[in-house]
């Protein structure tokens, strides 16, 4: 599940256990159409300014807007990547030793 998914299901709980539309929550939290557009555009996107004033109008912590199993899998993800990014920094540093290991035939010709 990508992020933006999971940003939307949590807001969508949020919405139905204070009894509040998108627009509704938009317009106490931000103002203006943010939250209604993240919610009905899939390319659209939502910063973190936007969850603390979601935050701010629900008077939830921003602890409380991410404890959800919404971002379970999330946690899962980024946690699987952050082993793969290791396991490859550290096959890149293994490749790169191995090659300073080497010296060069001053003799052969390329």
């Amino acid at each position: 599940m990508k992020c933006s998914e999971a940003l939307r299901r949590r807001i969508d709980e949020l919405c139905k256990k204070y009894n509040l539309t998108y627009s509704s929550l938009s317009n106490k939290a931000c103002g203006n159409s943010t939250i209604s557009s993240f919610m009905s555009k899939p390319q659209e996107t939502l910063y973190i300014p936007t969850i603390y004033c979601i935050c701010l109008a629900l008077d939830i912590s921003i602890k409380e807007f991410f404890d959800s199993p919404c971002f379970d899998q999330i946690d899962e993800i980024l946690e699987t990547r952050r082993k793969i990014l290791i396991e490859e920094n550290q096959e890149k540093s293994r490749k790169k030793k191995k090659g300073k290991g080497k010296k060069e035939d001053p003799d052969s010709k390329e």
